[in-house]
């Protein structure tokens, strides 16, 4: 079977069974972590104050204080993508890079996604008078931290009953 993956990705038998085992992993960390959110007792005040610091620091385009929320070896993923990142530096040059580069502008609708806070997140289109859907963040907690933060792409954004665009802010 390797090989034949191999053959189609123009790559080696080895290189397929490796990656293989590295997905394999991740996964099994994916589950792990999970299994630990499922028997946590939210508080529900520590919560919403810890979702609004959040949602404010995204709105305000404030890195530094998005930052402040993470513990130190909070993990970023983005599903489908093979991607994570653990550790407060990684999490500050991945946003920094991506998300709260110079000009951005976004708005925020607070959701749910499997009893834990979700994010909906509008980028402003410069061109038009719209916030235009960006992601569904899924934020695990612990206390009045932040210790994960799954990215999902826009194409969950109706399944969450989140509209395509918002209008621009009054």
């Amino acid at each position: 079977m390797a090989a034949a993956v191999a053959q189609m990705l123009d790559t080696t038998p080895e290189a397929v069974r490796s990656a293989l085992k590295r997905a394999r992993a991740t996964v099994d960390d994916h589950l792990a972590d999970s299994r630990e959110g499922a028997t946590r007792r939210p508080d529900t005040a520590a919560e919403q104050r810890l979702v609004a610091r959040l949602t404010d620091a995204i709105e305000r385009a404030d890195l530094d204080g998005l930052i402040e929320l993470l513990v130190a070896d909070v993990r970023l993923s983005m599903p489908p993508a093979l991607l994570e990142y653990r550790g407060i530096e990684s999490a500050r040059r991945v946003l920094g890079a991506v998300s709260f580069r110079p000009g951005r502008a976004y708005r925020v609708v607070r959701t749910g996604a499997n009893g834990q806070p979700a994010l909906g997140l509008y980028l402003a289109d410069p061109r038009a008078a719209v916030y235009r859907a960006y992601a569904v963040l899924v934020i695990t907690t612990a206390g009045e931290y932040i210790t994960a933060i799954t990215c999902f792409t826009t194409g969950v954004m109706t399944r969450f009953g989140l509209p395509r665009t918002l209008p621009a802010a009054d």
